[in-house]
């Protein structure tokens, strides 16, 4: 997780994480690393199967595993 904490976009994902959900770094850091194997899993789906998802739903379903995870 240090790694990908050295790219500024990773850092700036990580800081709107704890703005918008009102999260710890803590909480914060786990909630971005289930985000990105979820993000993962979608796009392999895509990429190995002739599904196709639209941008909207993706964001969605990440939105609402965001919110479900912060109740």
């Amino acid at each position: 997780m240090e790694t990908r904490m050295g790219y500024k976009t990773n850092r700036m994902i990580l800081e709107e994480l704890i703005s918008e959900y009102s999260l710890s770094k803590e909480k914060a850091m786990d909630m971005y690393e289930r985000i990105g194997l979820l993000f993962h899993g979608i796009t392999t789906v895509i990429a190995t199967t002739k599904m196709d998802y639209a941008d909207e739903v993706i964001l969605k379903m990440i939105r609402q595993t965001i919110e479900d995870a912060c109740k």
